[in-house]
């Protein structure tokens, strides 16, 4: 379970004295009515104390959590969450914590869900409180976060404080009237407000000049004002002080130094030195670090003081400084005491740890340098944080170690270079394998067979890494082959899972998919055999869609079947095998010409492979959906689809699937008429003269070979065609097989041998006949209609000359594609006569948006698309209307009576901003 800290959700007192901001308390009440306020403003721009006023005041109910850096961790975010939200009633999403902290949570998206039913039936209005959210750079936290503002019930109000704006779906909340805000113009106090604060609450006596004065050379920066303040009471010459005083925040924090730091007593001096470097202070910690007493009353005169020091409970035992003050104590501390630093972190990581405080002891160990104390801390903690899912923190823990510190610890680098590889770090995990590698074969306690169980260890997280990045073929095999030979027979979860990336290598690789059937055999054994559903899972899942490519949609779905009734059992509830089974067995509807099935089985797939934050299988489910869209004929729709999915592969450098993804890329850029984009991509593969063509690039060259045909290119696209059929047959990629002979049918039929186009046609139909494939015949289109109904009256005419049965059932199979094809239909009239071609459903929402005056970027994020598609569409309008700039668009669209007055902006939420 994760360890919480109470004072994270303490919510701040409003101070005896301050400055009334009736003016803005009252825009956070209204704010109470919508989604989201927003709180974003530099540091010291008094969020904090602002919110402090206003709570006691809020009419409806108030909960609170401060943030700090280690929230990053998605599971240790939530589980604060919901804590936060367990002041209002302590039942409030207990079942929401429980799988959080669960060993193996379900997706992310359906905790929330759960969490919001539970809020809805809360009886109370409540508003929740985010402090400091500028710490938290977790994608996952930010998309979980968006989904739950998305959904927010009507009873509850989130309030986000932070220096920056969050990446969230702001443009969208602003147009939706859905979001309040509060800027650092906003904030900034009023001559009056800044008259109050430095007479009333700082107790000085200004003349209206000099009060002016500061306002204006701080700009009503409040952290600035109270520097200032503080600086004054030291000087006799106030005016003058004035006169020199800059506004600007590097100046300023110069003040704070020289001015506020530098008039403190040298016993109090040395206890902030000290303390610095703490994220939170109590009494007895303090004492500890100091090796003095009295540091709680040294606390309590600091907050009497107004020194920039902020309390986390009502009790006064727990305190923080404020990050501005920190920060220049710490620098004072670097540059003044240098060698004071590594002593004090290492007292104040023993008291945590004395405390039972344990990640609180390890980050300070690890500040510290202190190898020696943090490390057996961190073998004692790292397997309940990533059972409770707290990967992230481990992560952060491993990664600030050294080398020569694993060196001591191999197995620490071992764990840590496979923790890299789930997330896609292969060059840090390399590096770290080879440190521990180079540890075990130094290692003199070792002896053979021990040593050779853990460099067996080494080499399967080396086969991992290997089969994620670039061609991995052979550097895949020959690492998960010594994985084998030198792991224990008796480790059987380790075999199973070298056997399972050894027989990915084999198929997606090598193309050699009869071995690797066999490895998945034995792989699936061992792993029921080690009880080890997750790698059952992923053996699963791949076997699947070898299964597919294989041209076996019967055994692939029957695979899929078994997948799924798995996700119901025992031991499997937390695993997103449903999601997997669905997204992966999808093609076998899509083949099929179930597009209304294959469209619900994705939806729900990738909805439940992201949340377990899955990056590959998300992508799979996305290239697969867009293919689906274009069989729909939803271009736009498709679009976003891939440029989202290629979006994610670049972002986080996935480059085993960036090759074929790039090749369904360019397919559907061919599809959509892009020809030019398609063009530049092909003009990147380079294809062998002579031997044999790399299995793994098999789909780059079929989409070569499309674009060829497609040139005029036919001998160059036969020729390529050619190479690829024969292996194709040979190692059982039959779907790639009736693919290659669709195509080669069509470059025939367009070289007008007719002969020879019906011979390849009739190859293709043979092999996709017995298991009822469909949409690879008629995805081609127009041409492959007619080629089909060439082989029928070829056929039907050998049939009156008393032809065999076979050609009797391919008659009957070639009825069954001619009617999935779409039916010629006239020429609709069209909307817009008065332009060349008429604007789809997405160009018409783009351009109201354009007539509103949004940016780009605030159109995609409430159009819910890339950038880049934004982009693409308002070019699309420029051609359209024959136009070169945004205002001209808008000019010729009025014009033409494309816009009105009032207008709705059709989204998928139905709604109006």
């Amino acid at each position: 379970m994760v360890e919480l800290l109470n004072t994270k959700l303490f919510i701040p007192r409003p101070r005896s004295k301050q400055v009334s901001r009736s003016r803005l308390i009252e825009r956070l009440h209204a704010g109470l009515g919508r989604k989201l306020t927003l709180i974003s403003a530099p540091a010291g721009s008094g969020k904090t104390t602002l919110l402090s006023e206003w709570i006691p005041q809020c009419p409806h109910c108030v909960t609170w959590l401060s943030l700090d850096d280690g929230d990053n961790d998605p599971t240790r975010f939530w589980a604060y969450f919901i804590t936060s939200l367990q002041q209002l009633r302590p039942d409030l999403g207990a079942d929401a914590l429980a799988l959080i902290q669960s060993p193996q949570p379900p997706p992310m998206q359906s905790i929330l869900t759960g969490l919001i039913n539970d809020l809805c039936v809360f009886p109370d209005a409540f508003a929740s409180v985010l402090n400091d959210y500028h710490v938290i750079d977790s994608q996952p936290i930010h998309e979980a976060l968006t989904f739950l503002i998305d959904h927010l019930p009507a009873n509850m109000n989130l309030v986000i404080t932070t220096r920056i704006n969050p990446p969230l779906p702001l443009a969208r909340l602003r147009a939706r009237d859905e979001m309040t805000e509060l800027r650092a113009n906003d904030l900034r106090f009023t001559v009056d407000e800044t008259s109050s604060f430095l007479n009333q609450v700082m107790g000085l006596s200004l003349s209206p000049e000099e009060i002016s004065a500061l306002e204006a050379r701080t700009e009503g920066w409040i952290a600035g004002l109270q520097i200032a303040a503080l600086s004054i009471q030291s000087h006799d010459d106030i005016p003058g002080f004035i006169e020199a005083f800059s506004g600007s925040h590097r100046h300023i924090l110069g003040y704070l130094a020289e001015e506020v730091i530098n008039q403190q007593p040298e016993a109090t001096l040395n206890f902030l030195l000290q303390t610095a470097s703490l994220d939170r202070l109590s009494g007895p910690l303090c004492d500890a670090i100091t090796g003095e007493s009295g540091g709680q009353a040294i606390l309590e005169n600091l907050e009497h003081a107004n020194l920039f020091i902020v309390p986390l409970d009502e009790e006064r035992n727990w305190y923080r400084y404020h990050h501005l003050f920190a920060e220049v104590l710490q620098s004072r501390l670097r540059q003044a005491h240098p060698e004071w630093v590594p002593e004090l972190y290492r007292r104040a990581s023993d008291w945590f740890e004395g405390n039972g405080f344990y990640p609180e002891a390890i980050e300070s160990a690890l500040r510290g340098r202190d190898w020696g104390h943090a490390i057996p801390m961190i073998e004692a903690n790292m397997q309940e944080a990533i059972m409770v899912g707290e990967m992230a923190t481990v992560l952060r823990w491993l990664g600030a170690l050294p080398n020569e510190a694993i060196h001591t610890r191999p197995m620490l680098g071992l764990t840590h270079a496979l923790l890299l590889v789930e997330v896609d770090e292969f060059t840090l995990a390399e590096q770290r394998l080879a440190a521990t590698e180079q540890a075990f074969r130094s290692d003199p306690t070792l002896d053979a067979d021990e040593q050779a169980a853990l460099l067996g260890q080494v080499a399967l997280v080396r086969e991992t890494s290997a089969l994620m990045q670039e061609h991995p073929g052979k550097v895949t095999i020959a690492a998960g082959r010594e994985a084998l030979a030198l792991l224990p027979e008796s480790d059987l979860a380790r075999h199973a899972y070298a056997l399972l990336i050894l027989g990915c290598a084999q198929y997606i690789s090598l193309g050699d998919m009869q071995t690797a059937e066999r490895s998945f055999e034995e792989a699936i054994r061992l792993s029921q055999s080690a009880g080890d559903a997750f790698t059952e899972l992923m053996i699963r899942s791949h076997v699947i869609g070898m299964r597919v490519i294989q041209g076996r949609l019967r055994a692939a779905e029957m695979s899929s079947d078994e997948l799924l009734n798995l996700a119901s059992q025992p031991g499997w509830e937390h695993l997103p095998a449903a999601g997997l089974s669905r997204i992966w067995g999808s093609p076998v509807l899509y083949e099929r010409n179930d597009l209304a099935g294959a469209l619900e089985v994705l939806t729900h797939g990738i909805a439940e492979a992201e949340g377990y934050s899955l990056k590959r299988p998300v992508i799979i489910g996305c290239i697969r959906l867009a293919r689906l869209r274009l069989a729909l004929g939803e271009c736009d729709d498709a679009r976003e689809l891939m440029e989202r999915a290629w979006e994610t592969i670049q972002k986080h450098h996935l480059k085993q699937i960036m090759i074929p993804a790039a090749a369904y890329r360019a397919r559907m850029f061919l599809q959509i008429n892009e020809f030019e984009t398609a063009l530049k991509w092909a003009a990147t593969i380079e294809l062998p003269t002579d031997g044999p063509l790399n299995p793994a690039l098999e789909y780059d060259y079929i989409t070569l070979a499309r674009i060829h045909l497609a040139q005029g290119q036919l001998a160059e696209a036969w020729q390529l065609l050619a190479r690829l059929l024969p292996p194709a047959e040979k190692f059982g990629r039959i779907s790639r097989a009736i693919e290659i002979l669709a195509l080669q049918a069509l470059v025939a039929s367009a070289q007008q041998d007719r002969a020879e186009a019906l011979v390849r046609l009739k190859h293709a139909l043979t092999l996709g006949k017995s298991e009822g494939f469909v949409r690879s015949f008629v995805d081609e289109g127009e041409r492959m209609r007619q080629l089909l109904l060439d082989y029928q009256t070829d056929i039907k005419k050998k049939i009156r000359d008393g032809v065999d049965g076979e050609s009797l059932r391919l008659l009957a199979y070639t009825d069954k594609l001619l009617a999935a094809f779409p039916k010629p239909v006239p020429v609709e009239q069209q909307k817009q006569e008065s332009l060349p071609e008429p604007l789809s459903e997405r160009e018409l929402d783009i351009l109201r948006l354009i007539a509103t005056g949004l940016t780009n970027h605030e159109i995609a994020e409430i159009l819910v698309i890339a950038v880049s598609t934004v982009k693409t569409h308002i070019n699309n309008l420029y051609g359209k209307l024959g136009t070169h700039r945004r205002t001209q668009v808008v000019a010729r669209a009025r014009e033409l009576g494309l816009l009105s007055e009032r207008f709705s902006i059709h989204l998928e939420t139905k709604s109006t901003p």
